[in-house]
């Protein structure tokens, strides 16, 4: 059971749209935004897609014989959880590891209504109903990760009931792991019940429910003093969290 020491200020998140996937900020707006970059795969010191990223996607679809193809029902671009499972295989995993920019051919089934031209849905595999072979072309226009202004970055897992969020003075229930952001190499964090500064700033943008990949900066953590020789001093700590419980203060 961990107690929030502090109230802290949350940076707030615009809602996913193109506008914001393609860098253009809405006003007010803080949230960093991965700008998009046009043509083939940029260098690799650009943001790849890990799973948990919100990401934007153009889609384009054909059958064999060349013709264009439409999944019903479903907007193009298309945004969505990468790993999250919100989209059928073909794409859920293909994105993973992708660029701003870069496109993809995949190869996938479909299952055609009465015209044969739109698809109620496709899949990796053909199957009884998915039993039209297709192309689907992907780019990648835009990522979309919360940060807050002090570097404290989440990436959602799993998304949590999106309503109960902590706040200061609430205790709160969380399974978690510790590594170190250098080496992946991980850390005990059982044997420390002191909550470090970044997690006041992280665990308050999670909702009860939540998974999230969460990347602590030392500054926020344990800084030049490190601790022991577990952590080593300026070490910036990555934490793999679920927040099981959120109990209320009672005044």
């Amino acid at each position: 059971m961990v107690v929030l020491r502090r109230c802290v200020c949350v940076a707030a998140l615009v809602a996913l749209s193109p506008c914001s996937f393609l860098g253009v900020r809405e006003p007010g707006s803080t949230s960093p935004l991965i700008r998009l970059r046009a043509g083939k795969r940029q260098p690799k010191e650009d943001l790849e897609v890990m799973k948990g990223f919100s990401v934007l996607v153009d889609f384009q679809m054909q059958g064999t014989d060349g013709s264009a193809l439409v999944w019903k029902d479903v907007d193009n671009p298309l945004s969505f959880l990468a790993g999250g499972r919100e989209v059928p295989e073909p794409l859920d995993s293909a994105v993973l590891g992708m660029v701003c920019g870069e496109s993809k051919r995949l190869l996938a089934y479909g299952e055609p209504d009465e015209g044969g031209k739109e698809l109620w849905e496709i899949s990796n595999e053909k199957t009884d109903t998915c039993d039209l072979p297709l192309t689907l072309d992907i780019t990648l226009l835009g990522i979309k990760v919360r940060q807050d202004s002090r570097g404290v970055v989440v990436q959602t897992v799993m998304r949590g009931d999106g309503i109960t969020y902590p706040k200061s003075g609430d205790r709160i229930s969380v399974h978690y792991t510790g590594k170190l952001a250098s080496n992946g190499r991980k850390f005990d964090s059982t044997y420390d019940r002191q909550v470090i500064a970044g997690w006041d700033v992280a665990l308050m943008k999670l909702s009860q429910g939540e998974k999230a990949v969460v990347t602590v900066p030392s500054a926020l953590a344990y800084g030049p003093r490190g601790y022991g020789k577990l952590i080593p001093p300026n070490s910036d700590l990555i934490f793999e969290v679920h927040l099981v419980k959120v109990s209320r203060y009672s005044y």
